[in-house]
């Protein structure tokens, strides 16, 4: 990004974070997934995301702070394990030598299918079995897929809601695993080439539109029942799975 942003780009700019932030103040994820493509069109991606990062840290630590009784202590420790360890380990071994392309495409399909059956089993009531040997995997691929190409999110949410049906259990989990994760990235980047000045200006500019898309998204929340509330987390993850291969 070269040069102030025009008022132009900034009104949208400010539009696209401002619904990203209000969709992930009510899922607890999928903001990242919203923005970035739109983004692209007004600002470079390697100054969009230490903006995004920082912005889901801080939100991050609001909603985990604020339901911190809600977390999920069994099922956060044991996503940040797998994705951390297994999840490293094979995207550095096999996942970068793939072409990115292909992966997406497959993440994508693979993502709609489970959460359209995720749809069916919610509209008719079919009840949970829990979580199978298999599925111990979505964490490992999400912490490989977040390592290689920043794209986690939609498969550690399929894997959280095998178990997890309560909004607030749902959301402080999530929250609990992005503060982890986004704080080590912002860290790793200011250790390592620092954060552009762009980025910062960035941030500062967008901030009133991410605290209003929060606000709202609170006051929201609260209308939401969990019917409505699973349905929407799966119907957001389709839509991310489409957002993934923009």
């Amino acid at each position: 990004m070269s040069g102030e942003l025009s008022l132009f780009s900034l009104c949208c700019l400010s539009i696209i974070f401002f619904l990203g932030y209000f969709e992930q103040q009510i899922t607890g994820f999928g903001a990242s997934l919203f923005c970035l493509p739109f983004s692209l069109f007004f600002i470079p991606k390697e100054i969009f995301t230490p903006i995004v990062w920082a912005f889901t840290f801080a939100q991050s630590i609001y909603i985990f702070i604020k339901q911190r009784k809600s977390v999920n202590k069994k099922q956060l420790i044991l996503s940040l394990l797998l994705a951390c360890s297994a999840g490293t380990l094979l995207s550095v071994l096999f996942l970068e030598r793939l072409p990115a392309a292909y992966v997406k495409l497959g993440l994508a399909l693979f993502i709609a299918i489970n959460s359209s059956i995720e749809i069916y089993r919610i509209r008719t009531g079919i009840v949970k079995k829990g979580l199978k040997l298999w599925h111990y995997i979505f964490p490992v691929g999400s912490g490989a897929l977040q390592t290689s190409f920043g794209i986690g999110g939609p498969l550690l949410v399929a894997f959280l809601t095998k178990t997890i049906d309560d909004k607030n259990e749902l959301r402080s989990t999530l929250a609990g695993y992005w503060v982890f994760i986004n704080g080590f990235l912002l860290i790793s980047q200011c250790v390592t080439s620092g954060i552009p000045s762009e980025s910062t200006k960035g941030a500062l500019y967008l901030l009133p539109a991410v605290i209003l898309g929060m606000l709202i998204g609170n006051l929201a929340l609260k209308k939401v029942n969990h019917k409505t509330f699973s349905l929407l987390v799966h119907i957001v993850l389709i839509a991310s799975s489409i957002l993934i291969l923009l």
